[in-house]
């Protein structure tokens, strides 16, 4: 009735939250664009740091390599999510880059039947 979960099970558990955190974290980032980005790199950074933690005791080793990897990989995507954003932010405001980056995008806009006051909207400062 009283189990005792053992030293390297704790570790095992480790790993497998550490795993799903990373997903969840790649997810986050990928679908829930932009808020998503700040949450899936904490949640990314903080699996790849339980991934390493755990890798030493833990009973399954491909899991831990596992949440390594894909914590690393949605840290990396969400820093590279947010330059972007940042890049295209800091272009828009630009004189000269900015109406020309406008003008495309409606242009896009158009030829796909959207209503271009929806871009000019959310670009708005």
């Amino acid at each position: 009735m009283n189990e005792q979960i053992t030293f390297k099970e704790k570790y095992t558990l480790l790993s497998k939250y550490s795993m799903i955190m990373s997903v969840v974290g790649m997810t986050s980032c990928l679908i829930a664009f932009p808020s998503g980005i700040y949450y899936g790199f904490v949640l990314g950074v903080t699996g790849a740091a339980g991934g390493f933690l755990s890798r030493t005791y833990s009973l399954r080793k491909g899991t831990s390599a596992a949440a390594i990897i894909i914590g690393l990989i949605d840290a990396g995507i969400c820093l590279l999510s947010f330059h972007g954003l940042n890049t295209l932010y800091s272009s828009l405001n630009d004189p000269v880059l900015g109406p020309e980056i406008t003008e495309f995008v409606l242009g896009i806009l158009r030829q796909y039947g959207v209503s271009p006051e929806v871009f000019v909207s959310v670009m708005q400062p």
